[in-house]
């Protein structure tokens, strides 16, 4: 019942103080977990949608957990205990504090589909997907409730963007890897992949190193301990070869078990732990590197890394789960002895395979194809709005 009220009174809210009449100053609010620092891909991703949108004259505002140092446009929501990643889902319980502030914008940017619920009565929403979360154990309880979550925003939100058909498939739609990319593929649900610029990300003219880099945060579920194993299967066929992992720390006893697992395999010094680098500078580190990994086992869209690395020639090997299908990855299973394999069988081929992925991902993930593409959805979303008013 209390939860029914304050729908009824934020509804009133809206349709008070919302009057949609120009459409140059529709307000938008982005609401995510993170932003500010850029550290992970969804961070790049909506740090790219909020350029487009301020280009196009579009007022914003973000909403993100609690960080020092924001800059005026981007609101601390509150801070969350830091319970290894779980302060993620703590969040939606939250978002009622804000949401007597949120009628004055036109849309909401809904960067996860857990946080729509407490927002569903918002009647501007675009939910964004940037992965399956339940691909680990889905019949478990816990994923269970994350797909019936996605479900719901899926079917609720006024549109919906997944950024891989892995998703689309979980939602029952028939779909094939890599199928209508930028394309609606049901009424306001589209799909639109990662992209990446490739003026920014581009190849050296000359390799500086000889680096196998794994661009992974510290967590499980990006599978860096694979990348680990399989290394310490091929170090002696591939003597000059050596190990960059990037990404900042995510859970820390895995991170922990990560520098234990370096040290019993004997790759101390081959194996090296870089930390968080910054986006702008990922770029020199990749013109490094003779290959890339991302050996994911769950929870993955269409990684954003995978394409950077692919945009600068590096052939790039991926694990065959989730939105990795939609790329031009060389595919893996998701095991040390599968990755070993395609390593070794890569490694004499690196430059053709780079430059050939380097080819698909100019041609296919372009960062101009998604600005094209999300400027449709925000015009269909307000054209939507329009004619309810």
């Amino acid at each position: 019942m209390v939860f029914l009220f304050f729908q009824e009174r934020r509804e009133h809210t809206y349709k008070r103080d919302m009057p949609l009449q120009n459409m140059k100053r529709y307000k938008i609010a982005h609401i995510t977990y993170s932003y500010l620092p850029l550290k992970g891909g969804a961070d790049i991703y909506l740090y790219n949608l909020f350029q487009l949108l301020k280009e196009k004259g579009y007022e914003q505002e973000v909403y993100q957990r609690w960080n020092k140092n924001l800059p005026p446009y981007v609101n601390p929501l509150f801070p969350l205990p830091r319970l290894g990643g779980r302060d993620f889902w703590l969040l939606p319980l939250f978002l009622f504090l804000v949401a007597p502030r949120l009628p004055r914008y036109a849309v909401l940017v809904i960067h996860y589909p857990p946080y729509f619920l407490p927002l569903r009565w918002h009647k501007g929403t675009i939910v964004i997907s940037h992965g399956v979360t339940w691909d680990n154990a889905p019949h478990s309880r816990a994923g269970t409730v994350k797909r019936w979550l996605a479900k719901f925003a899926f079917e609720k939100s006024t549109s919906f963007v997944a950024n891989d058909t892995f998703f689309f498939k979980e939602m029952g739609l028939e779909i094939s890897p890599g199928e209508r990319k930028f394309e609606e593929v049901a009424q306001n649900r589209w799909f639109i992949p990662n992209c990446v610029d490739a003026r920014l990300f581009s190849p050296p003219q000359k390799r500086k190193g000889d680096a196998i880099i794994v661009p992974r945060n510290l967590y499980f579920s990006r599978g860096i301990h694979l990348a680990i194993e399989a290394f310490a299967q091929i170090k002696d066929k591939l003597p000059s070869t050596y190990m960059l992992v990037t990404g900042g720390l995510g859970q820390p006893a895995y991170a922990w078990n990560l520098l234990e697992k370096t040290k019993e395999l004997g790759l101390e010094g081959k194996v090296k732990f870089l930390g968080h680098i910054s986006w702008d500078k990922m770029v020199e580190l990749y013109k490094e590197a003779s290959l890339c990994l991302v050996p994911s086992l769950y929870g993955e869209g269409t990684s954003l890394s995978a394409l950077e690395a692919m945009a600068c020639g590096v052939a790039t090997i991926s694990t065959n789960v989730g939105g990795l299908l939609d790329l031009p990855t060389i595919k893996c299973e998701p095991t040390a002895y599968s990755l070993a394999e395609k390593i070794v069988e890569v490694y004499p081929q690196r430059g053709e395979i780079g430059e050939w992925q380097r080819g698909i991902v100019l041609q296919e993930f372009s960062l101009d194809l998604w600005r094209q593409a999300w400027l449709k959805v925000v015009k269909s979303t307000l054209n939507r709005l329009l004619e309810e008013v």
